[in-house]
Order: C-alpha cells, then sequence, then structure tokens
C-alpha cells in the first residue's frame, strides 16, 4: 500500500439523526477498540447499503463472476473523509499480480467491504480528524466540519432557538468558513487546456 498508519474498520451499523431530515448515518468502529466513526450519506445510499447488509443484492451473482472468470479480487477499501459531509473510497483491486486503484463513490465501497468481507480501512489522521464523540452509549456526535450545509443551517437555527449561543457561534464560523472557501475558489483563474477549441 504506502508508508501511512491506517486504521482497520468494521461495520457497527445503519442509523437515522433525530436532529436532522438530512442525516442518514453509517456507524463504523475500529476493529481493535471502541472508537466510532460516523459516516454520512444520503437516502439512497443509506437504503441500498442497508438492503445489502440484509438481503444481499442482485448484483451477488455478477461479483463472483468477476472474481472467478477474470481472477479480479478486491484487496482493500480506503475510507476517505471530506469537508461538508461528503466522503469518498479507494478500491484497490488485484488481477494476476497487479494492483490498480479506483477512486468511487462511498456506497460502492461500503458495498464491495460487505460483499467480498476484504479489509476496510481509514487512515489514522484521518480518522482521529472524524472520529464521534460519543455523548451516550446511544448517542454519537460529530465534528462540525463534517456536517452537511444543510445540517449545519438546520443545526444553527435549533442553537439559536434553544438559547445555546456558543455552540450557534460555532456553527455559524463554519458556515462562513465554507462560503468563503467557495469565493476563493471562484476566484481564482481556471487554467485552460491548451489543446481545447475556444
Amino acid at each position: 500500500m504506502d508508508d501511512k498508519i491506517y486504521i482497520s474498520l468494521r461495520f457497527l451499523g445503519l442509523t437515522k439523526s433525530v436532529s436532522s431530515k438530512e442525516g442518514y448515518i453509517v456507524l463504523l468502529r475500529e476493529t481493535e477498540g471502541k472508537r466510532c466513526v460516523p459516516i454520512l450519506v444520503n437516502k439512497n445510499q443509506f437504503e441500498t447499503i442497508s438492503n445489502v447488509m440484509t438481503h444481499g443484492d442482485a448484483m451477488e451473482g455478477l461479483y463472483q463472476l468477476v472474481s472467478l472468470h477474470f481472477g479480479v479480487d478486491i484487496e482493500s477499501i480506503v475510507i476517505k473523509g471530506g469537508n461538508a459531509g461528503i466522503y469518498t473510497a479507494s478500491i484497490t483491486m488485484t488481477q494476476n499480480g497487479v494492483s490498480k486503484t479506483v477512486d468511487t463513490d462511498i456506497m460502492l465501497g461500503f458495498v464491495a467491504a460487505l460483499k467480498t468481507g476484504c479489509p476496510m480501512l481509514m487512515e489514522q489522521q484521518v480518522f482521529d480528524k472524524y472520529i464521534g464523540k460519543e455523548i451516550r452509549p446511544d448517542v454519537v456526535a460529530f465534528p462540525v466540519f463534517s456536517l452537511t450545509d444543510k445540517m449545519l443551517e438546520e443545526a444553527l437555527e435549533s442553537a439559536v432557538k434553544e438559547e445555546r449561543f456558543e455552540l450557534a457561534g460555532a456553527l455559524r464560523d463554519e458556515l462562513k468558513r465554507r462560503k468563503t472557501l467557495v469565493e476563493q475558489q471562484l476566484d481564482e483563474p481556471q487554467e485552460i487546456d491548451g489543446t481545447e477549441a475556444l
């Protein structure tokens, strides 16, 4: 792989946020410990992952055919954290001793891990950043920067109503930080590929 340190993860379960309409969550726990990382997914991703966990899916035969006839094996899945609640995965596959890594949607990474039982990993630095804070055995809090914009706005509205001004300030600061980043990216000159016609 590389010289980075990775945390091995396992599925803990699926849940829906009680505080947000947008909060569909896959909970992962480190294999050798009790710390959890909550991963946000959208409703369609949540339902697909849930179906695969409980019933399998129609693609099972295809996975087996590809593995059997083409000798493609999935070696590992690396979950990559992203700001604003966007996660991706890298799937490393081998065929005839040659490894290839493909970046993909988080749902495909989860489905591949469920189907093959291959190791599911997260770089330790990313894991430490995205780890959820366990408030009670049944409640895990997300780091603010890992929430979607919509979830931040909902949480801000709720914090103001409940007069939790310190939390409201942190949420407002995160929304401003994201807006500033977007504005800076829009102001940067775009590179033009000289081979494209104008």
